[in-house]
């Protein structure tokens, strides 16, 4: 039976769960004070957090991070909806340029037309 996946935006009582996921993965933390609401995304399935994604703007450049799906999750797509989202999000305030940073997911990434530079 596929569980249905609700994308969201993350809220202060997410923070402790999207950290520990980024942790499980090595992931950098990022800094929730200042950071604006719609800034992070959560992908989350009966009330259980299971991804996340998010988008700092500098102007009109932005960077992608904090990518994650919990393992029990992966290979349903989850990280492909989260991205989506980011980039609808980042297009939507008019982005000019976007930016991630990857050590291990570049073929991931690739989809969505990031190269590397």
């Amino acid at each position: 039976m596929t569980q249905t996946i609700r994308l969201r935006p993350a809220e202060p009582e997410d923070v402790a769960e999207m950290l520990q996921l980024l942790a499980e993965f090595d992931l950098p933390p990022f800094e929730w004070a200042g950071q604006p609401h719609s800034s992070y995304t959560v992908a989350e399935s009966a009330g259980k957090l299971v991804g996340t994604a998010g988008l700092e703007m500098y102007r009109e450049t932005g960077l992608l991070r904090s990518v994650a799906v919990s393992r029990d999750w992966q290979g349903q797509a989850i990280g492909r909806q989260l991205v989506a989202e980011r980039l609808s999000a980042a297009a939507s305030v008019g982005t000019t340029a976007l930016f991630l940073l990857t050590l291990t997911a570049d073929r991931f990434f690739a989809r969505f037309g990031f190269v590397p530079v």
